[in-house]
């Protein structure tokens, strides 16, 4: 029970035998409720699949308590998030589960806790930045194959595919140019369906604009620059800074 999760149905198919055993033993007729038999007030049976939660709670415990395992718990929570395709862990990852194909042990341990009502939220920042509105939070109908394509594509906010503004749906070349990518293929099906279900018209304005990004000036007092220091120009050295339409890094050598 440490190494792999059941589902409910197949610990009930795995104890039934069991229980069929346990009330032939004392006479009670086959029909009786499983929680009389899980009652704790007489000899009783475990419920396979409340001792795999309690087993499986205990074990993510220990290993993002442990310092030694701490680094590999949260690259296996990246994992979680890469294949969720969301930028943030939910509160119930039950709705995206579904598109997973071959999901990690980790994200069946979330799943299984989402089954009982417990959240699983790290108590650090996994937040991917890039935008507000993940695109899976605005389209709920992705498949696992849209999901993949999304993936290739390294589009993970809807803000990737909307106007600055965030009123208008821009045209697939104008994605693709806002990204300095050439996407091979066709147009993705996802795409199309974001076209003909959530816009209004030829101008392609969104049927749910995305919501205002709040700024809050903060009453931050700037430090004074002191001009009596001499400024160094280096010549003939390492320089590196981040080029957003690139998205990547720049190197080069300066020469005054």
């Amino acid at each position: 029970m440490q190494f792999c999760i059941l589902t409910y149905p197949q610990c009930n198919s795995l104890l039934r035998p069991i229980k069929r055993l346990y009330k032939n033993s004392l006479s009670l007729p086959l029909s009786t409720a499983d929680q009389i038999l899980y009652n704790s007030f007489f000899p009783n049976l475990i419920s396979l699949f409340d001792n795999q939660l309690k087993s499986q709670s205990s074990l993510v415990t220990i290993i993002f308590n442990n310092p030694s395992l701490s680094t590999l718990a949260i690259h296996k929570l990246y994992q979680t998030l890469y294949e969720l395709w969301l930028p943030f862990i939910p509160l119930d990852i039950t709705s995206f589960y579904n598109t997973i194909k071959n999901p990690t042990h980790l994200t069946k341990i979330i799943r299984l806790l989402n089954e009982y009502n417990f959240n699983f939220l790290p108590n650090f920042s996994l937040s991917t930045i890039g935008g507000s509105t993940p695109i899976r939070n605005y389209i709920n109908n992705l498949t696992s194959n849209d999901i993949q394509s999304l993936r290739n594509k390294c589009i993970l906010f809807i803000n990737q595919l909307v106007s600055s503004d965030g009123y208008y749906l821009l045209t697939w070349d104008e994605v693709k140019e806002k990204h300095s990518s050439k996407y091979s293929g066709s147009i993705p099906k996802w795409f199309l369906r974001l076209e003909q279900n959530f816009t209004l018209s030829q101008h392609k304005r969104l049927t749910h604009p995305l919501p205002d990004v709040q700024v809050f000036n903060l009453p931050i007092k700037q430090p004074s620059i002191n001009t009596s220091l001499p400024v160094k120009h280096p010549i003939n050295e390492w320089v590196y800074y981040w080029d957003d339409t690139k998205r990547d890094i720049i190197l080069g050598k300066t020469i005054s």
